[in-house]
């Protein structure tokens, strides 16, 4: 098991025991080209919609090297995923 399943995991038995709800609710949540299972009360929807609006295509200048071996700057568009990422709090 890798590291981001034992945080799901961790995450999902952490609310199942703060909520003394075995089976809490899962969602899946769409930011973007990205799917994520999460829990519905810890993916606020102005969460989503900031990773939605940070996931767009975004066009910046880079440089690249020509034929004739000078420099001219383009436009390259390039996609910056932004994940959600959601803390885990426990609980003593």
């Amino acid at each position: 098991m890798d590291i981001g399943s034992q945080l799901w995991l961790t995450m999902k038995t952490t609310a199942a025991m703060a909520t003394k709800n075995p089976i809490p609710r899962i969602i899946n949540a769409l930011v973007g080209n990205f799917s994520r299972r999460v829990e519905a009360s810890q993916t606020p929807n102005p969460a989503i919609a900031k990773a939605k609006k940070l996931n767009k295509v975004r066009t910046i200048p880079a440089f690249r090297s020509t034929t004739h071996g000078d420099y001219g700057i383009e436009q390259n568009s390039m996609v910056r995923p932004h994940l959600l990422f959601v803390q885990a709090h426990c609980t003593r």
